[in-house]
C-alpha cells in the first residue's frame, strides 16, 4: 500500500496488485484505481512471455522462494520486502536485472543518510565561518575612532522610521495622532529589539 501510494502520488498510474486472494488485491486495487490480478494468474503469465512491467515489489509471506529467473522476462527492477525472501537465488543472476532485498535497501539507506550527513556538516562549516567573518568584521569596526555596534542598531532604526513615516503619511494617516505615536513606539521599540538580537547571534554563531 505505501509503495501504490509513492508511486502513485508521483504520477504514475499503470499499476498491478497482486495477491494469493483476488479479492485482497481487488479491494486494494479498487482503492487506487488500479488493476488487480491473483498471485497464481501472475506467475503463470511471467512464465509465458515477457511481463508488460517494469518492475515488481514482492511484500508476502512465502516459507519457500517462489519467484525464479523464468519469471523475470521483460522486468528491470525485483524489490523483495518479505521475510524470508521469496527470491530464488537465480533471479540474482539475471543480466542487467537490478535486484534489491532488504539488506541492499538498507544499504542505500545508509548510504544516504552519510551523504545528508557529510552535507549538513558541511553547510554548518560554511555558515560558521560566514558568522565568524562578520564577527570580525563588526570587531573591527568596534574599534575605530568613530564607529561603535551601537551604529549597526541606528541604522536599523533609521529605515524604519523612515518607512514608518511613509506609512503614517499614507496609508496609516486615517489613525489619530496619540495611535500614530502608539504604532510610532512599539515598532521602533521591536525594530530595537530584533537589531540586538541580531548581533548577539551573531557572536554566538562567530565563538569557536
Amino acid at each position: 500500500r505505501l509503495a501504490i501510494e509513492a508511486l502513485v502520488k508521483r504520477g504514475y498510474t499503470d499499476l498491478l496488485v497482486v495477491n494469493r486472494t483476488l479479492s485482497r488485491a481487488q479491494a486494494l486495487a479498487d482503492h487506487f484505481g488500479i488493476a488487480a490480478q491473483s498471485l497464481a494468474d501472475f506467475l503463470t503469465a511471467a512464465e509465458r512471455g515477457p511481463l508488460p512491467w517494469d518492475g515488481i515489489l514482492f511484500a508476502v509471506h512465502s516459507t519457500t522462494p517462489f519467484f525464479h529467473a523464468r519469471h523475470t522476462t521483460g522486468l528491470r527492477v525485483v524489490v523483495d520486502v518479505s521475510l524470508p525472501s521469496v527470491f530464488d537465488f537465480s533471479v540474482r543472476k539475471v543480466e542487467e536485472l537490478e535486484v534489491l532485498d532488504l539488506d541492499a535497501i538498507a544499504g542505500l539507506v545508509e548510504a544516504e543518510g552519510e551523504s545528508r550527513r557529510s552535507r549538513l556538516k558541511v553547510a554548518t562549516e560554511l555558515v560558521k565561518a560566514r558568522a565568524q567573518d562578520l564577527h570580525q568584521s563588526l570587531s573591527e569596526a568596534c574599534s575605530g575612532a568613530n564607529t561603535h555596534l551601537s551604529s549597526i542598531v541606528d541604522q536599523h532604526l533609521e529605515t524604519a522610521t523612515q518607512e514608518l513615516d511613509e506609512l503614517l503619511e499614507t496609508k496609516l494617516s486615517h489613525l489619530a495622532e496619540a495611535d500614530q505615536e502608539q504604532v510610532r513606539r512599539a515598532i521602533l521599540r521591536t525594530t530595537k529589539r530584533n537589531a540586538h538580537l541580531h548581533l548577539k547571534h551573531v557572536r554566538e554563531l562567530s565563538r569557536p
